[in-house]
């Protein structure tokens, strides 16, 4: 009896092992963050624009994508004192939680930079190509712009550009950020299926799984305009190895100080995953705070015009709240 089980069970495994190099499946690449740091010229302005043209000339930016500087009082060029650096989610833009960033900067009298990270905001070929080491190297960018423009920094990002944000915490252009602000930040999505994707083979059962692309349905007009909705699967590979690598820099020790928002009820992403994350940090300065309900059914997007905007002024005034009383 127990001869029989154990020769099924070196059968079953000697079948896997078959399978597994009969479709040449591997697992994807470890990720480190190595990104580079740009050289950036002056005026940033002029620099930031050459950059989106050149990508336009490829693949054409939908228009109020783009990289962008919101100048405090339009006083273009100054420096403020702190500067805030916002990373919009995975297949979004920075009209994701617009204009919660922009009301905040103004309300510090900040210099804003939203940028667009690669694959996102293009009217065609959404999201190909793309490679988690690419918005790690647009995350050193954006940190760079926001050292360039402000004294002292703010990162705030949604979702997947919450994991980028934390991502970042070991990288040089870090260096300035005072304050870390994470909205609905993704440490795993809702569907424990998607943790298949950085195991031997993930890859190759997501394709078979999910096919080439996946789509998905937009809830209204403005979401269809400013989301990718439809993407290739390998993205979401690389999405997954952007989560794995931002988990393992867990437990984390930071000087900056750190407000995580986020839903109970999400949808999209595991909000116990969250929760764990939110206690593994040691902070000098954090706080946690839960939003219950949301416009947005999937209770993601917390805030934002397009999504959630019932929820504006609240998280701008407890963004506010936060980074007052750290001043």
């Amino acid at each position: 009896m127990k001869r029989g089980i154990r020769y099924s069970l070196v059968a079953v495994s000697a079948a896997v092992v078959a399978f597994v190099f009969w479709l040449g499946i591997t697992a994807p690449l470890a990720l480190q963050n190595q990104a580079e740091t740009p050289e950036i010229s002056l005026p940033v302005d002029k620099w930031l624009a050459d950059q989106e043209r050149i990508v336009s000339l490829k693949t054409p930016l939908i228009p109020g994508t783009e990289k962008h500087i919101h100048w405090y009082q339009n006083q273009t060029g100054s420096k403020t004192p702190v500067s805030l650096v916002y990373l919009h989610g995975f297949s979004a833009t920075r009209k994701e939680l617009s204009p919660v960033p922009e009301r905040v900067a103004d309300a510090l009298g900040a210099n804003l930079f939203e940028t667009r990270l690669k694959g996102n905001g293009q009217s065609e070929r959404q999201m190909e190509g793309i490679r988690a080491e690419d918005w790690l190297n647009d995350a050193a960018e954006a940190l760079t712009i926001g050292a360039a423009i402000g004294e002292r920094v703010i990162l705030m990002g949604t979702s997947n550009g919450g994991a980028l944000a934390l991502s970042m915490v070991n990288h040089p252009s870090f260096k300035p950020v005072k304050a870390l602000v994470l909205v609905s930040p993704n440490f795993g999505p809702k569907d424990p299926m998607a943790e298949l994707m950085t195991w031997w083979g993930g890859p190759q059962l997501a394709h078979l799984v999910l096919g080439e692309k996946r789509s998905w349905q937009s809830l209204n007009e403005q979401q269809s305009k400013y989301w990718s909705t439809s993407y290739p699967t390998d993205t979401l590979i690389e999405m997954m190895r952007l989560v794995k690598f931002t988990r393992s820099l867990l437990p984390l020790q930071i000087t900056q100080s750190l407000v995580v928002f986020y839903s109970p009820k999400d949808a999209v992403v595991d909000p116990n995953r969250i929760a764990a994350a939110y206690e593994q940090i040691d902070s000098p300065h954090r706080e946690v705070i839960l939003i219950a309900n949301s416009n947005d059914p999937s209770n993601h997007v917390l805030a934002g015009d397009i999504m959630s905007p019932d929820n504006n002024d609240m998280m701008v005034e407890q963004i506010l709240g936060f980074v007052n009383q750290r001043q």
